[in-house]
C-alpha cells in the first residue's frame, strides 16, 4: 500500500520536521528501493496506490508487478477490501506491507510465508505500535475497530486476534519512519551496513 510522493502529502509527521520537499523526495527514494527489491520476486507483486489517478507506476517501474488504486474509505475498510479482493482472485495467501519501513526486504516476506503454512496470520510489529506487515490465509475479519496511526493498533489488533480465535505468530520487530529520529536511526543502520560490506 502506497502513495503518490506529493510533497504536503506524505511522511507529513516527518515533513513537519525536515520539510514537505525533503520527506517527499524521501519517501519516492523508499519506494523506488522497495521495487527494486521486490522486481521478478517469487511472489505476485500488487501496488495499491493512492489517489487513484496519480502515474504511480512511473515512480517505481517494478517489473512484473501489478498497479491498481486503492478503494476507498478508512484505513481498515481499505485493508479489509484489499485482502478480500485477493482472496477472491484465487490467492491462498496474502500479506500486505506499507511503504514506510525501508529495511523491509524480500527475505522477511519470504519469512512470512513460510508461517503461513503453519499459521493462519503472521505479523511484524514496529517499535511504535503498530505493525510493518500482515500476511493472512484467508480474509478474516482483522481490521475492525482499530484505532490506526495509534501507538495502540499493535495491541488492538492482538486483542482482535484472540476475539476471532485465531492464532499467530510475529516477526522480529522493526522500526517504519515517521520522525526525524527515526530517520537518523535509518541512516545509522545504512552507514554500518555500508562498512560491515567494504
Amino acid at each position: 500500500m502506497a502513495r503518490y510522493p506529493t510533497p504536503g502529502k506524505v511522511k507529513t509527521r516527518l515533513a513537519t520536521e525536515i520539510g514537505p520537499h525533503r520527506a517527499a523526495t524521501l519517501y519516492r527514494r523508499w519506494l523506488r528501493q522497495l521495487a527494486r527489491e521486490f522486481s521478478h520476486a517469487p511472489f505476485h507483486v500488487e501496488w495499491r496506490f493512492t489517489p487513484s489517478r496519480a502515474p504511480f507506476r512511473r515512480v517505481t517501474r517494478c517489473p512484473g508487478a501489478a498497479y491498481r488504486p486503492q478503494p476507498p474509505g478508512n484505513l481498515g475498510h481499505r485493508l479489509t477490501t484489499i485482502v478480500a479482493d485477493s482472496f477472491a482472485a484465487g490467492y491462498r495467501r496474502v500479506i500486505v506491507i506499507g511503504t514506510d519501513c525501508p529495511l523491509m526486504t524480500r527475505t522477511t516476506i519470504m519469512r512470512a510465508f513460510q508461517l503461513l503454512h503453519r499459521y493462519p496470520v503472521v505479523i511484524q510489529p514496529t517499535d511504535d505500535g503498530g505493525y510493518a506487515l500482515v500476511g493472512l490465509t484467508a480474509p478474516f475479519d482483522l481490521f475492525r475497530n482499530i484505532a490506526w496511526s495509534t501507538d495502540r493498533v499493535m495491541e488492538q489488533t492482538r486483542q482482535r486476534l484472540s476475539q476471532l480465535n485465531l492464532s499467530w505468530r510475529e516477526l522480529p520487530s522493526t522500526f517504519d519512519i515517521d520522525t526525524r529520529a527515526d530517520l537518523d536511526r535509518w541512516r545509522a543502520l545504512q552507514r554500518s551496513l555500508n562498512r560491515s560490506t567494504r
